[in-house]
């Protein structure tokens, strides 16, 4: 891309992150693209971190190090930076996360194709063991991002969004869609309505060829201690309504930015069935005999109807 590539800004949100921080801090300075910024937000941590970006700020002048000396929530630690991110693209990059050496460059030349482009999502290995190179992991177990586009889906469909995971937010966005977003700070998966937001504000799409290692523990946290390491507080009741109600509002603002009406409650109404529906066709599902589940199937067949 030479002299005329974009700057992209990486916000590093780290809270007692030692363990890893060197790998990732690393592994982003040694990418293949270096029209580089890189914003490390350190959420009051009580380890070896602070010693770790403040070494990495004396070798390497595209690292710039803030500390917060009391504890936010997380959505506050990965908002914290945004408004310093002066390129044109941002990455929010874990502390526990890896990535590929090509891979800025590679969701670079996928955005810079297509100016509608407000999100490229990369391919994705789930891991759990590291290794001392900042571009390898042991096991990696790749994960199908190719649902993860809005190609071509209506409004309804995007809306559809609050039930993918978080990948996205950890892609290329660009940076006016982020400072577009309301960010609604909850308990329960916060990551859902930025998600959503992006889906509405513009298009996503994907570039495998870009490879994110997303680091899962061997032992997963209920919602319950999510909510307290997230939100440092504990769960509060109806999470789902709650959730369903901070997407209802990210898809409104998203739509309104682009000059689209959506009512709150119209998106929340949306959000909440497509949150639950899933549920509850399984609910019923176990709930019907087996003879009358085949009955239902061959019925379908001769209609010409997929089946699930």
């Amino acid at each position: 891309m030479g002299k005329q590539a974009p700057l992209v800004s990486v916000i590093v949100p780290v809270r007692n992150g030692a363990g890893t921080l060197r790998l990732v801090i690393d592994g982003l300075l040694q990418q293949s693209y270096p029209n580089l910024q890189i914003l490390v937000s350190d959420n009051a941590s009580t380890d070896a971190t602070e010693h770790i970006c403040r070494e990495a700020v004396a070798r390497d002048s595209r690292v710039s190090y803030l500390r917060h000396e009391r504890p936010l929530t997380a959505i506050e630690n990965f908002k914290s930076r945004v408004s310093d991110a002066q390129g044109t693209y941002v990455v929010f990059a874990a502390h526990d996360d890896l990535r590929d050496a090509d891979f800025v460059l590679s969701l670079v030349a996928v955005a810079q194709y297509r100016s509608d482009v407000v999100c490229v999502v990369p391919g994705v290995s789930r891991f759990s063991r590291y290794t001392c190179d900042c571009f390898e992991v042991l096991d990696p177990v790749k994960e199908p991002v190719n649902h993860y586009s809005t190609e071509g889906l209506g409004i309804w469909q995007r809306l559809g969004f609050v039930v993918v995971n978080g990948f996205p937010c950890y892609g290329l966005i660009r940076r006016d869609a982020l400072t577009a977003y309301p960010w609604l700070d909850i308990d329960y998966a916060p990551d859902m309505p930025l998600v959503l937001h992006l889906a509405l504000y513009g298009e996503i799409t994907v570039a495998e060829d870009a490879t994110l290692f997303y680091w899962v523990p061997t032992e997963q946290k209920s919602p319950a201690e999510r909510a307290v390491a997230n939100s440092l507080k504990r769960l509060a009741p109806f999470p789902e309504v709650r959730l369903a109600w901070a997407c209802g509002r990210a898809a409104a603002s998203a739509c309104q930015a682009r000059g689209r009406r959506l009512p709150v409650v119209v998106a929340f109404t949306a959000a909440w069935l497509y949150r639950t529906t899933p549920w509850l066709r399984g609910a019923a599902y176990d709930l019907v005999p087996d003879w009358l589940r085949a009955l239902w199937r061959r019925a379908k067949t001769r209609l010409g109807w997929r089946l699930n």
